[in-house]
């Protein structure tokens, strides 16, 4: 958290990783599958492994935000998929 010149708090968002990754946005069957499971999700991003990475994180690429609503890994901890929500300001 960070101070504004009035003195209220404001979210600061700091980098993490920059990383590669896929994007999948979701559509029909796959989106609402995802939506009854786990909330809005709407895309599907895959990246590899990285310890550290939680729903609380916010992801950013090609200048357009997503929240993360789920985070699974494979059982080798090879590769992640984040279950992400887009953000529209």
């Amino acid at each position: 958290m960070s101070q504004d010149s009035y003195g209220a708090e404001v979210v600061v968002w700091a980098e993490f990783a920059a990383v590669w990754a896929g994007v999948k946005p979701l559509q029909g069957r796959e989106f609402w599958s995802v939506q009854g499971e786990q909330g809005e999700g709407s895309t599907e991003i895959t990246i590899r492994y990285l310890a550290g990475v939680q729903v609380e994180d916010r992801i950013v690429i090609e200048g357009r935000a997503y929240d993360i609503e789920a985070v699974t890994w494979d059982e080798r901890q090879r590769e992640m998929t984040l279950m992400c929500r887009e953000l529209v300001e």
